[in-house]
């Protein structure tokens, strides 16, 4: 209906799915170097083990990446297998969808569902842990300049303070 950009829709999907590719390999320095020695140690992250040992080497690289951090890229997993349109049919034509029985109604919907791939938690865990990394990051590099300046500001309060002793 109206003015619109044909096949738009298919643009953004392909731009998201673009994005969560990028997200296959860490971004993050740090979180680079414990996904390669996590893969060194045991091979490609296949396994719920496998991912389990990557989930665990991330808490140990940063204390901060906690169990709700896990909770987050399970969330963002379900999310993935279930971004899905409903077909447009099934709004136009009641009798598709709205009226069919309950109980059939989940096994339809279940059809249009992405199944959920070590591919896809690999990449939410690699999402998720670059930007808790990156946040880390900065949250350091912000701490360490405000000390540095309270060190500078410490400094100067002696240096007036003996100058205005002498």
């Amino acid at each position: 209906m109206g003015a619109h950009e044909l096949f738009a829709a298919q643009e953004i999907k392909r731009a998201v799915a673009e994005s969560f590719e990028k997200h296959s390999e860490p971004q993050e320095a740090g979180l680079r170097h414990v996904f390669a020695e996590v893969e060194a140690r045991v091979g490609e992250l296949d396994t719920i083990a496998k991912l389990g040992t990557y989930l665990k080497a991330i808490q140990e690289a940063d204390a901060r990446f906690t169990g709700r951090a896990i909770k987050n890229i399970t969330d963002a997993v379900k999310v993935r297998a279930m971004d899905f349109e409903l077909p447009d049919e099934w709004m136009a034509e009641p009798d598709l969808f709205l009226f069919q029985p309950y109980d059939r109604k989940p096994d339809m919907i279940a059809e249009l569902r992405r199944p959920i791939t070590v591919e896809m938690v690999v990449q939410e865990i690699n999402r998720y842990a670059d930007s808790e990394f990156r946040y880390a990051d900065k949250s350091d590099e912000a701490a360490i300049f405000g000390m540095v300046r309270d060190i500078q500001r410490t400094e100067e309060a002696k240096r007036r303070y003996l100058e205005g002793k002498g």
